[in-house]
């Protein structure tokens, strides 16, 4: 169970989503509409918010989220199996990607100040 404030909530998921969202979809090649981007991206921060809740391990979580994610991809690629489960891995692919890089600078930073 991982606790996030609301202000956590506004900031990070719902912003975070809907790139994920958008990412998704313009590796589907879909034209981009920006109100079912919003809608899905929003929509997607409120079921990784509901995740985060209940009490699983963490790396459940993940898995649940990507699920989450393909399903909102398949809905778009008009049942398009295969783009839409390439789509989903090569975007969670790109979030670990960024959270790596973002953990490893930090912690350069960190560790060089002492």
């Amino acid at each position: 169970m991982l606790e996030s404030s609301l202000v956590y909530i506004i900031t990070r998921t719902f912003p975070e989503s809907i790139v994920t969202v958008l990412s998704g979809i313009i590796l589907l090649g879909i034209n981009i509409e920006k109100e079912k981007v919003l809608k899905y991206g929003i929509c997607l921060g409120f079921i990784i918010s509901v995740i985060r809740l209940l009490p699983i391990n963490f790396g459940v979580h993940s898995i649940l989220s990507m699920i989450a994610v393909w399903i909102i991809l398949f809905k778009n690629a008009n049942n398009d199996i295969i783009k839409s489960m390439v789509s989903t891995c090569l975007v969670w692919i790109a979030l670990a990607l960024s959270e790596g890089i973002y953990i490893n600078s930090y912690c350069f930073i960190k560790y060089k100040r002492r």
